[in-house]
Parts: C-alpha cells; sequence; structure tokens
C-alpha cells in the first residue's frame, strides 16, 4: 500500500510541475487539462489531502489568468460532477480566498 500511496504523489506532482511550466507559457488549457489529471489522481476523500490545495492552487492561477476560461470550468464541472462538490467544500474553508 506505501507504495500506491508514494506513486499517485508522485505522479501528481510530476503533473503540477507540467501544469506549472504550461500555464508560466500561457498556455492556459494545457495547464487546465495537466490539473485536472492530477486533481483525479488523489484518492478520496481529496479534501484531506494536501495535494488538493496545491492542485486547487493551480486550477485558480490559471481561470484568473485568463477570464475566457469560464467556459472550460463550466464545460469540467459538466464533465466531472465529482469536481463541484470538492469546489463546493474548499470554498466553504475558504480555500479560494487569499
Amino acid at each position: 500500500m506505501t507504495g500506491l500511496h508514494g506513486e499517485w504523489r508522485r505522479e501528481v506532482s510530476r503533473l503540477m510541475a507540467e501544469g506549472d511550466r504550461h500555464a508560466h507559457l500561457g498556455e492556459n488549457a494545457e495547464a487546465l487539462a495537466c490539473y485536472v489529471e492530477a486533481l483525479d489522481l488523489v484518492p478520496e476523500p481529496r479534501s484531506e489531502h494536501e495535494a488538493t490545495d496545491q492542485v486547487f492552487r493551480g486550477l485558480k492561477r490559471v481561470l484568473e489568468s485568463r477570464g475566457d476560461l469560464g467556459d472550460g470550468l463550466e464545460l469540467l464541472l459538466a464533465t466531472r460532477p465529482g469536481v463541484g462538490s470538492i469546489l463546493a467544500r474548499l470554498a466553504g474553508r475558504g480555500a479560494w480566498k487569499e
């Protein structure tokens, strides 16, 4: 079990680094895809893992950088229903507040 535990963390870290690189280059759609893929790897309950906070910080940076990503966020919420509930739980804790 420990090997699997470390494996998802390594893959999340890799995807976050890739997403950050895309975001830095202004490749917001690619960054968003990396962050969402990373979120999918975080085991339930996602809100209890520090990695989830890292993913949402990345998502927040990308979503704040371009207003037209709102359509992408709507598509994300429509195609991945679990993301909406995670957003709601984190927003309730103030994770999106600066």
